[in-house]
């Protein structure tokens, strides 16, 4: 349910979010928050562009299944069943390592249109799984990577916001790594995917991770991080 807001209170909690966010970007209420009083324009170009498929126009029409994958076509359990090196499988084997659950994701709250908000609820949802896509994982060094790709993907304001703070937040050591490896990369494969908010995932859960990478046209950084088990072949 959208919970309305005044302009004054819209502009206070925007500036309490973002300065939460910055000092803690670990925070991941206060990130969302942020993103849903932060992201109006860009989510209107992003419905604009999911439209253009068939696939997105489908979801569209229905605005269902925003959450992913509680209401899609797998749950954890029947997902773990695929064969390894299915996106399915591998979502379920990443959420398990970290022990995640897919219910963790924050509402969105703060989006009044109905489309909009859907878009913003799925861009939320599938981040879990847009990492393994990217096989970045899930340390300071690698959610702000994948920060990165996601602003390059999608423009979503907090996005940025998102991959500055966890920037100021990194060593030097890594800080290297980001800038001369992460960040070239994560602006390339941003822009050249495929429209990423405008695919209905649950129908390639079974479907292999390295053939949908070449298929969406997404690669993988041909650099060792800490913090995943095994690094998917860049070979896409």
């Amino acid at each position: 349910m959208t919970a309305p807001l005044t302009p004054v209170g819209r502009a206070l909690l925007t500036v309490g979010s973002a300065l939460v966010t910055f000092a803690n970007p670990a925070r991941a209420d206060t990130l969302a928050v942020l993103g849903d009083l932060t992201s109006g324009p860009a989510l209107h170009h992003l419905t604009n562009r999911i439209k253009r498929s068939h696939e997105g126009r489908q979801m569209l029409q229905t605005l269902t299944p925003a959450r992913f994958p509680e209401h899609g076509s797998g749950s954890l359990p029947e997902l773990r069943a695929l064969p390894a090196g299915t996106l399915g499988r591998e979502y379920a084997r990443f959420m398990d390592d970290r022990r995640f659950v897919p219910e963790s994701r924050a509402v969105v709250r703060f989006v009044e249109d109905d489309t909009h908000r859907w878009v913003m609820q799925r861009y939320r949802d599938v981040h879990d799984l847009w990492h393994v896509l990217t096989a970045m994982p899930t340390t300071l060094l690698g959610e702000t990577a994948q920060k990165l790709f996601e602003a390059s993907q999608t423009g979503l304001p907090v996005t940025f916001l998102a991959s500055v703070a966890g920037t100021a937040r990194i060593g030097r050591k890594n800080r290297q790594i980001l800038f001369s490896e992460l960040v070239p990369w994560a602006l390339s494969c941003g822009r050249g995917a495929t429209d990423l908010l405008a695919i209905r995932y649950e129908d390639y859960l079974d479907r292999d991770l390295n053939e949908l990478r070449t298929k969406w046209n997404i690669t993988v950084p041909d650099v060792q991080l800490k913090g995943m088990k095994s690094r998917p072949s860049t070979k896409t």
